[in-house]
């Protein structure tokens, strides 16, 4: 029987940590144990040496990879890697990255053989087919895909999202071991519960989101929103909780809580089926209110985290954001009345942004009090979203950018990097800027980086 070997590339985790890869667990669950042999392989648990040994031992006729933007490099040397010890595998690349920039990917990495561009499971389940039976003449009709013929690059048709998300198998768990993402996922605290012996999974109740903010590509992959029907969650849930003793939940989506009718009756089913499960989720601000909380609280959701942004009215504007800052600080408050953990995921470094947008945010900031304060320095431009639009537009970048290994590109076009230092630090310091402080702040930060530069030149001269 012809091998598929799933992999997710190394060196491709956040920081050190990383969650279970869950779209090559629901490509995995397309293929019958009985029928296919199939096998996960997580480069970020194992690395690369292991990988290639696995590779050479395992054979397989197909490998399919999945792409993120930020770790697109460590694809293209996998795949060159791979191609260059056995020409006959066909590699099969997908995820978002290849979803927005498929054609550049195809002209510039001629050892991909195929890409799937948007949902995976049904396109990535039909090409395995066509070429595991060598019916090569079967490609265009495939939809999805991305291919070269004849020195040309292909796209077939789109494939249409399942908008029944019900049709989907449950995610193949078995085969990887969920104890190797238990020990580096982020930690459960400030929460009286014990969760001893029970193991944290990863589930999704929809895909896509409602918003459509200037940086963030979610909406140019998925196309909209679409979600399970709570009855179908709960069955997962039920399994994982029965078969793997299930107890710390972490729901991926993007938006949980866009459709709360929905939301509310799969809290109803956990509660009535006794399911004793912590969790936490994301969503936006505008899409709770006191009665969802209180089901949530009930429920065993313990942290939500909202991406709040900025604490700048006229920053949301230009973000995109369709929300306000006054249903931020209320759902905020809601939170702490129910005891539910709140995180404020922050972007420090926005187009536009100023010393007074900073203080707008840390005054936002210590208004609301979050549990959690998760920032990032600088805007991150990524592909397919109006950010970049923006920035093209403007001739600050083109798309060579992402032929180079950057993970992506910060937005420090308008302002220095030593700039984006000053607002990090005085919104985690929680430190207003006056005039005065801002600009004395700005040569700290600025003798630091030539600081910093002459000491690794000093380390390059002196090795």
């Amino acid at each position: 029987m012809k091998k598929i070997l799933l992999i997710n590339p190394p060196e491709s985790g956040i920081g050190g940590r990383t969650s279970p890869p869950l779209g090559l667990l629901y490509l995995a669950a397309m293929f019958p144990e009985k029928d296919y042999a199939l096998e996960i392989y997580d480069g970020v648990i194992l690395g690369w040496e292991k990988l290639l040994q696995k590779i050479n031992d395992y054979k397989p006729a197909i490998v399919g990879i999945t792409c993120f933007t930020p770790s697109r490099a460590q694809v293209i040397k996998l795949v060159k890697i791979i191609k260059e010890r056995d020409k006959s595998i066909y590699i099969v690349v997908g995820g978002i990255h290849p979803t927005i920039m498929g054609e550049q990917l195809l002209a510039n990495c001629p050892a991909i053989d195929f890409l799937v561009c948007g949902e995976g499971e049904y396109t990535f389940k039909n090409l395995c087919n066509t070429l595991l039976s060598g019916q090569l003449d079967n490609l265009p009709n495939i939809d999805g895909i991305a291919y070269r013929h004849d020195k040309n690059i292909i796209f077939n048709k789109k494939r249409l999202p399942t908008k029944n998300l019900d049709l989907i198998p449950f995610p193949r768990w078995d085969l990887i071991n969920i104890d190797d993402y238990s020990k580096i996922l982020f930690p459960v605290k400030k929460i009286k519960i014990n969760t001893s012996g029970g193991k944290i999974f990863y589930v999704i109740f929809s895909r896509g989101c409602v918003g459509q903010c200037s940086f963030c590509s979610v909406w140019s992959f998925w196309g909209g929103y679409y979600h399970r029907r709570p009855e179908n969650m709960m069955a997962e849930l039920q399994y994982l909780y029965n078969t793997y003793n299930a107890r710390n939940i972490i729901f991926g989506d993007d938006c949980f809580t866009a459709d709360k009718e929905a939301i509310a009756k799969l809290c109803d089913l956990i509660i009535k089926n006794n399911l004793k499960i912590i969790f936490k989720c994301s969503t936006r601000t505008d899409l709770l209110d006191e009665e969802l909380i209180a089901k949530l609280k009930k429920a065993g959701c313990y942290e939500i985290a909202f991406g709040v942004e900025s604490g700048d009215a006229s920053i949301l504007k230009s973000l995109d954001k369709k929300n306000t800052l006054d249903n931020t600080a209320k759902t905020f408050a809601l939170l702490k009345k129910y005891g539910i953990l709140s995180t404020a995921m922050m972007i420090i470094g926005n187009i536009g942004e100023n010393y007074k947008t900073i203080n707008n945010t840390i005054r936002f900031l210590k208004k609301i009090k979050p549990d959690v304060v998760a920032s990032d320095r600088g805007l991150q431009i990524l592909p397919g979203t109006k950010s970049y639009y923006y920035c093209k537009n403007k001739g600050y970048m083109t798309d060579d950018f992402w032929l180079s290994d950057k993970p992506y590109k910060l937005f420090d076009f308008e302002f220095s990097p030593n700039l984006l230092e000053v607002f990090e630090f005085a919104v985690k310091k929680q430190i207003y800027l006056t005039p005065w402080e801002y600009f004395n702040y700005i040569y700290i930060f600025s003798l630091r980086f030539i600081l910093r530069k002459w000491r690794g030149l000093m380390i390059k001269i002196g090795s």
